[in-house]
């Protein structure tokens, strides 16, 4: 079981600064058309000054982060017809090399649960916020308008890191358990106030395969203590759903009509499948626009460029995974599942309350961008700093600086 959150007594003003700026990188907002999450890029260089030193990634991380870079000037230079377009292309490609920027940075135990912390924090922040808009404009009077007054997709993947950061987290003591109760409402009611079915289907997803695996036999398996976790998970859900239901029936109306009930009526799939106008069908046609390109270029792709350029006027591949497909080719995508794998592994292995939370994540991915959002890619930046944290890399010192010198984040057996 991964440690718990530092107790007030020992949290120093370092700690406070981590959590704030690891907030306010969360926290989506643009000036002028540029997101000020991406203001993250500045803390690896903010500590590496502070501590006089610079941690230096493993050997295969540095290669891959060689080859994006390879794939950029190639693409450049091979579509000169779009050589205009070098400036998007050039932005395109420093935010999705952002990912890479903490894999310089040293991860300890104080910064992650900073990291945690922030992350529950602005779920928290954001789920009362919704709720209070929602009363703000007729509460149940909306009726299912309340999807575009409150809705929205781009947070939820953020709501389902957070309840696993709660819920697989350490044992606390019985008032922080209640705090812990309570904030997990509060989130559950945020993520079905998205009324963003992928934010459903990543939460269930995650459960269901956190379920399988407390079942799942093994030489260290106690099926008494799986049978508990799943009872604990299953009724604590159920509790909270019942209260959830009786202040937000929308909600719960919502998900029935727009997800469950669909979902049961073969016709209605087949019709929004076959239909580009409809949400599923447009994703079809995307996604096969996107398969049909890169065919073509296989190896660079469109470059870092977006989907505009096969004639999504939207600009949204409307997957993760496509997306990244359609910018860096077959090579580099197959890279950047190997580097999530990766990550998922060494999550799984020293922070499983991270690790389901990026499971999670990763299933919203299928249906929505996730980490090409600004916030979404501190996420995936710090997840990456803590892979190349246990990935063998070295620190080359400078100066000794406050924040210590830099250690292997602990390896703990998976939950």
């Amino acid at each position: 079981m991964e440690g718990k959150f530092p107790n007030s007594r020992s949290v120093t003003a370092r700690d406070f600064a981590l959590v704030l700026c690891f907030f306010l990188f969360l926290y989506p907002v643009s000036v002028g058309g540029i997101s000020v999450n991406y203001s993250f890029l500045l803390l690896p260089m903010v500590v590496i000054l502070v501590r006089g030193k610079i941690k230096k990634p493993s050997t295969d991380l540095l290669a891959f982060i060689v080859f994006y870079a390879v794939i950029f000037v190639i693409a450049t230079l091979y579509q000169y017809r779009l050589f205009e377009e070098w400036p998007r292309r050039a932005l395109s490609f420093l935010s999705f090399m952002s990912v890479f920027s903490f894999v310089f940075l040293p991860i300890d135990e104080r910064m992650v649960n900073a990291f945690k912390i922030a992350v529950v924090g602005i779920s928290v922040y954001f789920s009362l916020s919704s709720i209070y808009q929602w009363y703000l404009h007729g509460g149940p009077a909306l009726g299912f308008e309340a999807k575009d007054l409150v809705g929205g997709q781009r947070f939820g993947f953020v709501y389902v890191m957070a309840f696993w950061i709660l819920y697989a987290g350490a044992v606390w003591t019985w008032g922080e358990r209640l705090l812990r109760l309570l904030c997990i409402s509060t989130v559950v009611a945020g993520i079905l106030m998205t009324f963003s079915r992928a934010s459903v289907v990543a939460l269930l997803a995650s459960m269901i395969f956190y379920l399988a695996r407390s079942v799942r036999p093994s030489f260290s398996f106690s099926f008494g203590r799986g049978t508990k976790k799943i009872a604990v998970l299953v009724s604590g859900v159920l509790l909270i759903l019942a209260a959830i239901n009786a202040f937000l029936p929308v909600t719960f109306e919502f998900f029935t009509v727009r997800l469950f009930e669909f979902f049961l009526d073969p016709e209605a799939v087949q019709e929004n499948f076959s239909n580009s106008a409809t949400s599923e069908g447009t994703r079809l046609f995307i996604w096969a626009s996107v398969l049909e390109f890169v065919a073509s270029h296989p190896f660079t792709g469109a470059g870092y460029l977006g989907v505009w350029m096969i004639g999504d006027a939207s600009g949204s591949a409307h997957s993760q995974y496509f997306d990244v497909l359609l910018r860096v080719g077959v090579i580099g995508f197959m890279i950047y599942v190997y580097l999530l794998h990766r990550a998922s592994r060494t999550l799984s292995a020293s922070y499983p309350s991270l690790y389901w939370g990026f499971v999670g994540v990763l299933v919203y991915g299928l249906f929505h961008e996730t980490f090409k959002e600004a916030h979404g890619g501190f996420l995936l930046a710090f997840l990456f700093g803590i892979l190349s944290q246990n990935s063998g890399s070295s620190t080359v010192p400078c100066a000794q600086g406050e924040f210590g010198v830099s250690r292997p984040l602990p390896k703990r057996s998976p939950v």
